[in-house]
Formats: C-alpha cells, structure tokens, sequence
C-alpha cells in the first residue's frame, strides 16, 4: 500500500494485522477519553478490522498513528483516529486518514461523516476532508429518578430479546442502511443484552444495555415511542445496581429532555462531523465513537 506522505521520511504505513491489536488499543487508550478497558478497546478495533478498513503507521518499530473506518450501505464512518502525542503535528496522520476516507470512495460511500474529541487539529483534519460541523453529542451518567423513568407509566409496550429482522427495519427507517454485522457484534458480547420494543404488537425501537449500565445503540420509531423505549432501556440498565450513561446526539431533543428531567448528569461531549445530514439521528442514541 502507498500512501503519499511528504514530511515524515522515516514512516512506514500499512494495513493493520491481528498482532497490532493490543498495540491499537494502548494508543487509543492513551489518547482518547473513553474509559474503557484494553481487552473492550481491543476487541472494538478487532471488530473494525474484520469489518472494515484499519491502517497504521510506524515511525522506528513503533505504530504512533491509526485509522479505521466502516461502510456500511452507503455510509462511510471514521471509527478511529489517533496519533501518539510525541507524533503529532508531524505530518504522520493525515496520509493515514485520506488513505482511509478513499477506500470509503472506493466502496461507493456517499456520506462521510464521524465523532470528533475537541482538539482543534483533529477536527481541522476532518474539515479538510469535506466534513462540517453537524452538533454536539453529549454524554451522560448517573441514577435516573423522578415520572420519565417510570415504566408503569407506559402501558402496552413489550420488551423482548432483539431479533435482527427487527433491528435491520429500524436502521433503515434511522441510517437508511442495515448494519447486521454490528449487531451480530453486539449480541455477542457477554455483558451486552439486546432488547425490542413492540407497542401493541408493531415495532416501536430497540436498545442496548451492559453490566456496567451503558446504554446504546438505542432507537425508535416514531416520537410517541420515544420515552417508552427510553425508559426501559433504563430500567434494563439499572437493574443490576449499576447507574446509566450514555450519548445523545444534539439533534435528539427527546432525548436530551429525558436525560435532564430524569436528573441525571452531563458530564463531557464530543462533535459530530459530516459531509452531509441523513437519516433520522432525532430518534437515535450511538452505541460510542467506533461504530457509532
């Protein structure tokens, strides 16, 4: 693979291997702020490499930059970018993103769009590509309280264990693509419990939750479902002593006026960037900054 770089000389890039894994996973976890665990930030990327694309430069033995992206349908997601901070500003990780933003060309993607931390160069990076600022996504935590969490409030719903027929209508009708291989990734998980919502036997959304009370990907059908599936998805979430967290895009109004009228607290956001809107992200809580 040749990738054009002009400053750093001493640079080799490459498409990742099963071996650079943990080595992937340590530099994510030194420089972006997601308080997970190495195997969860391993097994994340390990997903993105089977999945997609993951490239990685090395300066003197050492990878000091990656990149990964998805496609799925027609939309291109930049899953990870980080470059070690001994390595940044030098010329090392943009070749590493256009090699990454061209095999979504490649593939056919129309949309381009990630999750941006907040430092100026990354997102400098991302706007020369072609991607905009959208809104925020913002995250919360904390123990819900108070009538928006109360499920006796929403009779005729019914949660059961997510089927993937029911997941791929609702990704269609909310990203205007399927994405069957991330939910088989997610079912997968032994701490992770899919769940659907039905209201009088018709879809109405589904959710995630964990162990540790992380909630997402989340989606609805319709406005009126929305606090249903909110609150059983808390309540799922909760239900081993656990509080909740989880990330709103800023469009989710329903959401955002859940969060806040539950009592539970922001804590921090990121930046959502893309080339252009698409689908209906008014109804949609991400699963976190790799698969979105």
């Amino acid at each position: 693979m040749s990738i054009e770089n002009t400053r750093a000389t001493d640079v080799h890039y490459r498409p990742a291997a099963q071996s650079d894994l943990l080595s992937i996973a340590d530099l994510f976890l030194t420089t972006s702020e997601a308080p997970w665990s190495r195997e969860f930030a391993r097994a994340s990327h390990e997903h993105v490499l089977d999945t997609g694309t993951l490239l990685v430069a090395e300066r003197r033995g050492e990878i000091v930059s990656v990149a990964g992206s998805i496609v799925r349908g027609r939309l291109w997601y930049l899953s990870t970018f980080w470059t070690h901070p001994e390595h940044q500003r030098s010329g090392i990780g943009m070749p590493l993103l256009r090699q990454a933003w061209n095999s979504g060309v490649s593939a056919g993607a129309e949309v381009f769009f990630t999750w941006s931390s907040s430092d100026p160069a990354a997102m400098a990076s991302y706007m020369k590509l072609g991607m905009r600022p959208g809104y925020q996504i913002l995250h919360f935590t904390g123990e819900p309280a108070g009538p928006s969490s109360d499920t006796g409030m929403h009779r005729g719903y019914e949660s059961t264990d997510l089927d993937l027929s029911h997941a791929a209508k609702i990704d269609h009708d909310i990203r205007g693509c399927t994405r069957e291989s991330d939910h088989a990734y997610f079912l997968g998980k032994p701490d992770t419990r899919g769940r659907q919502v039905r209201f009088d036997g018709e879809p109405a959304g589904y959710y995630y939750v964990t162990a540790e009370g992380n909630v997402g990907p989340l989606a609805w059908t319709g406005p009126r479902h929305a606090d249903a599936v909110l609150a059983l998805a808390f309540r799922d979430a909760t239900s081993g002593g656990a509080g909740v967290s989880f990330a709103v895009p800023g469009s989710n109004r329903k959401a955002l006026d859940f969060a806040f009228d539950s009592g539970l607290r922001f804590t921090r956001f990121n930046h959502f960037l893309t080339t252009s809107e698409f689908g209906a992200l008014d109804r949609y809580l991400p699963s976190g900054p790799v698969l979105f």
